[in-house]
């Protein structure tokens, strides 16, 4: 049983793909995806406007979560944007989680980079990210989500918004962005 729950999780974690046939379609939909991703952020916390104009780079991802009992996993896509040069880098998103929980759902993550060396090592995919409990919910427009503020490191500033489903997790995770080579 417990195979086969590993084997849904990897499963469900390959399935986020671009929307989009061709490279230009595909790039098209993610810039589509992170200004409506900033204007949600905005009208749901006003003071990261300020911070992302300051910021040296910022990373906007949506990412796809299931979870059963024990284990977790996802996937998703996104794009860094170095504020310096304005140069965006396609990324997909990779998700491990191990712990208690259970659900599906979809959510979008902002990242404010507040180091800009921080944006070079996200840009090249050696950076790695985590968190520790986790709850989301949304039902027709209403929604919420566990997210904003540093959780402490002062290198970035992270801000989750909901986009569908229900969950409630305690785990710990392991989060995985690396350069999508198709669309650079």
């Amino acid at each position: 049983m417990n195979r086969a729950l590993l084997c849904l999780v990897a499963l469900l974690a390959g399935c986020t793909s671009v929307p989009g046939k061709t490279t230009e379609e595909k790039r098209a939909f993610i810039q589509e995806f992170e200004q409506e991703t900033l204007e949600q952020l905005h009208q749901e916390h006003p003071e990261a406007k300020a911070a992302l104009a300051e910021a040296p780079g910022y990373v906007v991802v949506r990412q796809k979560v299931t979870k059963v009992p024990l284990v977790g996993g996802g996937g998703g896509y996104g794009v860094v944007v170095d504020g310096r040069s304005d140069e965006r880098t396609y990324m997909k998103l990779r998700r491990l989680d191990l712990g208690g929980g259970y659900g599906v759902r979809s959510t979008r993550i902002v990242l404010i980079l507040h180091e800009p060396e921080l944006v070079d090592e996200v840009k090249s995919g050696k950076w790695r990210f985590g968190a520790g409990a986790e709850a989301a919910a949304k039902a027709g427009e209403a929604g919420a989500a566990g997210g904003g503020g540093t959780g402490g490191n002062e290198a970035y500033t992270s801000y989750q918004l909901t986009d569908a489903g229900v969950s409630a997790t305690v785990t710990i995770n392991a989060l995985r962005l690396s350069p999508y080579k198709s669309l650079n």
